[in-house]
């Protein structure tokens, strides 16, 4: 045998050490494995089996020379808020254990993973790694961080969304192959999800995709997770992964990328395929098996497709374009048509007049073919836009949009597996995801407030354009589109961390396409949004309001200096009015609260402009609710105001409520919640504290209802957290010290919770957590 080169040696030696560190009683298996090797791998096996005991020993609380963790002391009974009730799992980064929320606030089960004291030198920094991962990663489909600390020994833990399934190969056993391709799909869409925000899962495999009783997909364990093109995170091959569901890139010490994750799904589709024969299903997971990665599918997204093209019995990219296959699955999918033309073929076999005939009759329908997709096409598009935007300007519709949005998107991925789509019809596809996005759940715009449903739409938009610019990188309108889908990313993402790099990358995106096409009006002003959403950024996450004011002041320049045309000049209105509220607030954040009132009473004229130029339109009148607080508030600290700023207040809840006569609506909610708490800081400040708890139990109590429509997301906690603040304060003044006491404690519970999770910004830090903890003290003694 050929001598191995060092890297080798250490590559193979790690690969072992991995293997057997778990394994100390499995001394048979350690002789087979090691007897295979050559002398230099043993010697290097056995050195990192020492070094590894050396360290054991020198912890404490282990046996000296001890490398099993059962021997070593249990964690404490309780970890932050929780009591560790059983261990329900172990691996070789470390244990879970299931647990109970046990500080009064309320009832949570989780899963408490645990890092090994043994590897915890070598591993601590994975450990961080999948901490800020899953901090960023918010998908339906992917268990959510709950929490996360230190033990008081300094052993890291994390508190994740427990989730009571088994795993997708079990769970899809007996299942039909469309219902297992279904239930693999919403696992697939996870990981393309974690792919768009730059991490690769790195240890993909059937016992980390779990399914529940009632069908509901969870990826787990991120524990080895990287951010893709970081390089490797520490030498090579030293991260743990499972080998059976290796790449051979991993194997031979590569850092993971998306190719590894492709080729993990595509053996774990393989598995879930057990016993389906199905040359289809089994040809896309062997695609994604391919040893040459470049012969893989390029991304998870391009191999969801093919399993949707398999789902409306197409052509799958898998078998690749021959022409009999094609014609193999026009007849699988026209059965009774060809019978029919086998059978008339047979009757008139040899007829020169029915083959003149028949080839006549294939240009016809070849050509309604073509009309009716035209036909399609264009209904999609009048849907989408036309009929769409009419339906925007009438009240009580955000249902009926979200139903139409969601229609078009149908109709139009059918057209784009029908064949080879233009781009033009992705581009539009790409639009209906946003679109649909939007009224699912996008902050400022009316909305059925479902958060994780807008995320998971605008990452099958963000899907669809980058595929699209991976074939046409100079397509200026599919870059303009993508920044537009990153800058919605961002107004989901709320502060904290990660919200910097979304803006980011929409700006990247908007200055792409202005290089191709300068004159691009919607990625000229996509761009100045971006200028607008970095100066929120100063304000609220880093507590930089100074820093905010000049760059909002450039681009509402920017904007006035310019004319916008439709479709464009509806959203720069708008746009106006938002840079006019937040200079208002970096104003107000500096120190000088009589200067904020002047942009946010210039504000309030452009929407009372809108409302006479279009009449009560939902969006104005959301618009005038968010005007009404920010002058309220502002009035609230002026001299002999308060009396003025109730009026506001009281105002800008009738236009709310008008909003919402006309049906629920997440955006008028949001703004409804923020002015009650108004009107009761207003009462109490006038004297009349009875009344006062009125408006602020209606705001609480809205406040909790949107928060159980979308746990755990991050702008709902935190809205929760700053009402439940004044409401404790106005309960103790009402003399329920009890009642008190529980309010200031579950806002500082959720403080908490938000910074876990790495989304506290910086003001809300110095401001509103450290203000909750002193409540919480004065409060509860």
């Amino acid at each position: 045998m050929a001598s191995l080169t060092s890297t080798e040696v250490e590559r193979r030696a790690l690969a072992l050490f991995e293997r057997l560190a778990d394994r100390t009683d499995a001394t048979r298996l350690r002789a087979r494995l090691l007897h295979k090797e050559p002398v230099e791998v043993q010697q290097r096996v056995a050195a990192l089996e020492a070094s590894a005991a050396r360290a054991a020993g020198a912890i404490p609380t282990l046996v000296p020379g001890s490398g099993d963790c059962d021997g070593a002391a249990l964690p404490p009974h309780k970890l932050g808020a929780f009591r560790l009730a059983e261990r329900i799992g172990r691996g070789g980064m470390g244990e879970v254990w299931l647990a109970h929320r046990d500080d009064g606030v309320y009832e949570q089960k989780v899963a408490i993973k645990l890092i090994q004291r043994r590897i915890l030198a070598r591993a601590g920094a994975a450990f961080d790694d999948e901490r800020r991962f899953l901090a960023r990663l918010e998908h339906p489909n992917i268990a959510r961080l709950i929490d996360g600390g230190q033990t008081e020994d300094g052993l890291g833990w994390l508190a994740m969304e427990y989730i009571d399934g088994r795993p997708i190969d079990e769970a899809c056993a007996g299942l039909a192959a469309a219902e297992r391709v279904t239930l693999f799909i919403k696992a697939a869409d996870a990981v393309q999800y974690a792919h768009g925000k730059m991490v690769a899962h790195a240890d993909l495999k059937p016992a980390n995709i779990q399914v529940d009783a009632n069908g509901r997909v969870k990826l787990l364990d991120f524990g080895i997770s990287v951010l893709i093109g970081a390089g490797p995170r520490h030498f090579v091959g030293s991260s743990p992964f499972t080998r059976d569901f290796a790449s051979p890139q991993r194997l031979a010490g590569g850092a993971p990328g998306v190719a590894d994750d492709v080729y993990a799904l595509g053996r774990t589709l393989q598995l879930i395929l057990a016993g389906v024969p199905d040359a289809e299903l089994h040809a896309i997971a062997g695609k994604a098996l391919r040893h040459d990665e470049t012969a893989r599918y390029p991304s998870v997204g391009a191999m969801i497709a093919d399993l949707d093209r398999w789902r409306a019995r197409l052509p799958i990219t898998a078998l690749g374009d021959a022409w009999n296959y094609r014609v193999r699955k026009f007849v699988h999918r026209h059965r009774r048509g060809v019978a029919a033309t086998a059978a008339a073929f047979a009757l008139l076999s040899g007829s020169t007049v029915f083959a003149t005939s028949n080839w006549m009759r294939a240009e016809r329908n070849r050509a309604r073919a073509e009309q009716r997709f035209g036909q399609v096409r264009h209904l999609s598009h009048y849907m989408l836009f036309d009929l769409y935007d009419q339906l925007a300007r009438e009240p009580g519709t955000v249902a009926k949009r979200a139903e139409l949005a969601q229609t078009a998107a149908t109709y139009l991925n059918q057209l784009q597996l029908s064949g080879d789509a233009p781009a033009d019809l992705r581009l539009d596809l790409a639009r209906s995801h946003r679109r649909l996005a939007a009224i699912q759940g996008l902050p400022g715009v009316s909305n059925l407030g479902r958060p994780d449903e807008a995320r998971a739409s605008l990452a099958r938009a963000e899907a669809v354009l980058r595929a699209l610019l991976a074939d046409r990188p100079r397509d200026a309108g599919a870059w303009s589109e993508l920044g537009w889908v990153m800058s919605d990313r961002w107004s989901l993402h709320g502060e904290g961390d990660g919200s910097a790099e979304l803006n980011r990358q929409a700006r990247a995106a908007f200055d792409r396409a202005l290089a191709l096409d300068p004159s691009a009006s919607s990625a000229a002003l996509g761009r100045i949004v971006t200028v607008r959403n970095e100066g929120y950024d100063l304000i609220w996450t880093d507590d930089r309001p100074a820093q905010a004011l000049p760059l909002l002041r450039c681009s509402l320049q920017q904007l006035r200096a310019r004319s916008w045309a439709e479709p464009e000049a509806t959203l720069a209105r708008r746009l106006e009015v938002h840079l006019l509220n937040r200079i208002g607030d970096a104003t107000y954040y500096t120190g000088n609260v009589p200067g904020s009132l002047v942009p946010f009473q210039k504000a309030d004229a452009l929407v009372d402009a809108g409302i006479a130029r279009d009449g009560r339109l939902p969006q104005w009148l959301i618009l005038k609710g968010e005007n009404a607080f920010n002058i309220s508030g502002t009035l609230e600290e002026l001299p002999a105001r308060i009396g003025e700023a109730l009026a506001r207040a009281d105002a800008g809840v009738a236009a709310l409520k008008e909003v919402l006569s006309y049906g629920p609506d997440a955006a008028a909610e949001k703004k409804l919640l923020v002015l009650y708490g108004q009107q009761a800081a207003l009462l109490d400040e006038l004297g009349r504290s009875a009344d006062a708890l009125a408006p602020s139990n209606q705001s609480v109590a809205l406040r909790r209802a949107r928060l159980r429509g979308a746990p755990g997301d991050p702008q709902r906690m935190r809205d929760l957290a700053i009402g439940l603040a004044p409401h404790a304060e106005l309960l103790a003044r009402a003399g329920k010290s009890e009642p008190a006491c529980t309010a200031a404690t579950e806002a500082v519970a959720i403080w908490l919770d938000i910074r876990s999770r790495g989304r506290l910004g910086a003001l809300d830090a110095r401001k509103n957590l450290s203000h909750s903890e002193t409540l919480k003290k004065s409060y509860c003694g």
